[in-house]
């Protein structure tokens, strides 16, 4: 297949996609005046921000800290984001994986909280802590 059929292959199959659904079509814009540019003080210290966030959570009682900190001003994307990334560096982490689907239960992402509470039940989860994520998320 040439570049050429190749693309005009993509393109159809692409206008299909849409005629099919328009109402899915949508187009995303960016407004450029309300990008942070990457040189900008906004940018850099988000920047700081996010180290220092990072930092802090390298530790399983970091991690739990810091989600903890962000749930408490309903940042429930952010403390998932903050646990899941400890959870990466350390897959055993029972206490993290917990508050991690009680976090994904808060944000209706069932079928992943299911996930994680599967994996719970693999390792050794103190009672009061299993009660605390069915209470959140429901029986497996």
């Amino acid at each position: 297949m040439t570049k050429t059929n190749k693309y005009a292959w993509s393109a159809a199959l692409l206008a299909s996609m849409l005629i099919a659904n328009p109402a899915q079509a949508q187009i995303e814009t960016i407004d450029p005046a309300t990008q942070l540019m990457p040189d900008s003080p906004e940018a850099l210290e988000e920047l700081a921000v996010l180290d220092v966030e990072v930092s802090a959570s390298t530790t399983e009682a970091g991690a739990l800290d810091l989600a903890r900190r962000k749930i408490a001003v309903n940042d429930l994307s952010g403390a998932a984001t903050v646990l899941e990334r400890y959870l990466i560096q350390d897959q055993e982490a029972m206490l993290a994986r917990a508050e991690y689907a009680v976090t994904l239960c808060r944000l209706d992402d069932i079928q992943a909280a299911q996930l994680e509470m599967l994996k719970l039940s693999y390792l050794a989860v103190p009672a009061d802590t299993q009660a605390r994520v069915t209470a959140a998320c429901g029986p497996l």
